[in-house]
């Protein structure tokens, strides 16, 4: 059975610490390859800072030139609320064959609880989790409220990198240089859309 991981989120946008934790999670767990999944409207957050047709176009750009690297566009063109477990049921659908590991930071992971059929969820896919810095998840307490988690997931110490896409933003909003942040592709791709020169209120 192939070990597959998925690496989901807003990716607004993508930047070298995701493709780093991806690498780490594939190299670690002995990944056959990484997918990583933008979403058409992710539940726990209110706004978008781009289109999602952009996001799956950076992430593209992104991981072009790792041949580990896929990326797949189901929860873009399902459009809506991007749920995992609904992705999950899918994928396990069109590659029943596949063990699949969900990638995720120990502070996105801290929200569990509040994901849509988390219960549902830890039956179906494994957990990489990798530590975030200035970060400490309360295991324990997930343990206590998901326990098949001792048995579903691993941990995985690095690479701890202090880099988020909020602070990507703020950046070319001021007109300071995201290059060395983001792969030079999607650097291009910021400045020819013209991306991120406003935030649109809330």
């Amino acid at each position: 059975m192939q070990r597959v991981g998925l690496l989901g989120g807003t990716f607004d946008p993508i930047h070298h610490a995701h493709l780093a934790i991806a690498e780490e999670a594939r190299v670690v767990l002995g990944l056959q390859r990484v997918v990583f999944m933008p979403t058409a409207q992710q539940p726990l957050k209110q706004q978008h800072y781009s289109s999602a047709n952009q996001r799956l176009a950076m992430t593209e750009l992104a991981v072009a030139d790792n041949p580990a690297f896929a990326v797949s566009n189901i929860e873009v063109e399902r459009s809506g609320v991007s749920y995992t477990i609904d992705t999950m049921h899918e994928l396990k659908i069109i590659e029943p064959d596949v063990e699949w590991w969900l990638i995720v930071g120990a502070d996105s992971l801290a929200s569990l609880p509040r994901w849509h059929a988390a219960n549902d969820l830890v039956q179906l896919a494994h957990f990489a989790i990798l530590e975030r810095p200035g970060f400490e998840l309360d295991w324990q307490a997930l343990l206590d409220q998901f326990p098949s988690l001792a048995t579903r997931s691993v941990r995985i110490q690095g690479p701890r990198m202090d880099l988020s896409a909020t602070e990507l933003r703020s950046r070319l909003q001021a007109g300071l240089p995201v290059r060395y942040l983001v792969p030079d592709a999607v650097a291009g791709y910021i400045a020819e859309q013209r991306l991120y020169l406003a935030q649109p209120s809330a």
